[in-house]
């Protein structure tokens, strides 16, 4: 559910897409056929490998900024190159294999079939749901596109008919409808480059613009994704994370405002925000007031981290939906079991007491903030939001 950019690709809810096409369209049996142990789609560890191929593959970034890409096994007898398969080309180690593979099987054009079907078939809605089968052909078609594919007229013209009304993003709408302009658009057998940038080449060049930050102003990079506060159990670790930003960075009346929105934006408030959303379905006006109290409330600090100087944060930090140990980023115990919470506050998290001792200068600059934390924490489990809004 996080993302870091309004671009194609940027968007966890893309990449899983992505994962989920790749099987659709025979990708891991192909990986298998050539000698790979292939992880389980939808895995954390997947998707960290991801991001660090992407990165690697990015001229943007510096080769000593770029994690380092876990080893698999030699499973190339020809270069020894570790097999990744995949329909998006950042992610894919040997895009000439996969395009032969898609253009002389069509499963590209299965998928697309398919997809189609369901899409003329479904209800309406569920064709403008970024779950459904609208987005889905969009994001298999630019994935295509990517890798220089074979993608008939057809169903470029199928693409056209839902990329405005599916739930693409906004810079994402944009990227396709360039894609598909007949006269300086995709040609087949050219891999198409949307210019989308990895995690990590977003964070070194500065993040996302303020305006399309959701969490304004308190150290999170996180932009409005298709499927934002549909997923409640993420939403749920969400609200940790932003509790623990407006503590420590105490954001602005207006940004803490927007926080406060995107925080407790419920999608299901009416039909249409049930189908699809926006950052400006948040209205942030309704929580000035609400945000004007909770200022009241912020108490002196040290000066700011590091981070706010101007140091990029992890991206994996600022957009994880997963909770990790504030020492060393685990995301269980040793031993495998969950997280350990500090004693305090509640809200930080540990692998061991030795990780908790290694914070500890740092976090006990918010670990005594309380009673803010307890304040926005109410405002999701008491309904103070609702009481506080203007009538």
């Amino acid at each position: 559910m996080g993302g870091w950019q309004l671009k194609l690709f940027c968007c966890d809810l893309d990449l899983d897409l992505v994962q989920e096409l790749n099987g659709d369209c025979g990708l891991y049996d192909l990986e298998v056929r050539h000698g790979r142990k292939g992880l389980k789609p939808g895995t954390g560890t997947l998707r960290q490998d991801e991001h660090r191929l992407w990165a690697a593959k990015s001229k943007a970034i510096k080769e000593e900024d770029v994690m380092p890409r876990p080893e698999l096994p030699k499973q190339d007898e020809e270069n020894e190159t570790p097999i990744s398969y995949s329909l998006f080309e950042k992610l894919c180690s040997h895009t000439d294999r996969v395009r032969a593979h898609l253009d002389t099987t069509g499963a590209l054009e299965k998928q697309f079939e398919k997809l189609h079907h369901e899409a003329n078939t479904s209800n309406p809605n569920w064709t403008r749901d970024p779950y459904g089968p609208g987005y889905r052909l969009c994001i298999l078609g630019a994935c295509g596109m990517t890798l220089g594919a074979k993608i008939s007229t057809r169903h470029k013209n199928v693409m056209r008919k839902y990329y405005k009304d599916c739930g693409l993003m906004r810079d994402a709408m944009t990227q396709i409808e360039a894609a598909l302009d007949p006269a300086t658009g995709y040609k087949d057998g050219t891999p198409h480059d949307f210019g989308s940038p990895s995690q990590q080449e977003n964070m070194a060049n500065g993040g996302a613009p303020k305006e399309d930050l959701i969490y304004p102003g308190c150290g999170m990079a996180n932009v409005w994704v298709p499927d934002h506060s549909r997923k409640k159990s993420e939403m749920k670790l969400a609200h940790e994370n932003v509790m623990m930003g407006i503590a420590y960075h105490q954001p602005n009346v207006e940004d803490l405002a927007q926080t406060l929105a995107s925080l407790f934006f419920d999608p299901s408030a009416n039909a249409r925000t049930a189908i699809s959303s926006t950052k400006a379905d948040s209205k942030p006006q309704d929580f000035m007031e609400t945000a004007r109290e909770l200022i009241k409330d912020y108490k002196p600090l040290r000066p700011a981290r590091k981070h706010d100087d101007g140091e990029p944060f992890d991206p994996e930090e600022v957009t994880s939906t997963k909770e990790k140990c504030r020492g060393c980023r685990a995301e269980t115990t040793k031993a495998g079991k969950p997280l350990l919470s500090c004693g305090k506050c509640k809200i930080a998290k540990y692998c061991s007491m030795a990780c908790q001792r290694k914070d500890w200068k740092e976090h006990k600059q918010m670990c005594g903030i309380s009673d803010l934390l307890e304040l926005v924490k109410k405002l999701g489990t008491d309904g103070v939001v609702s009481s506080m809004k203007p009538t």
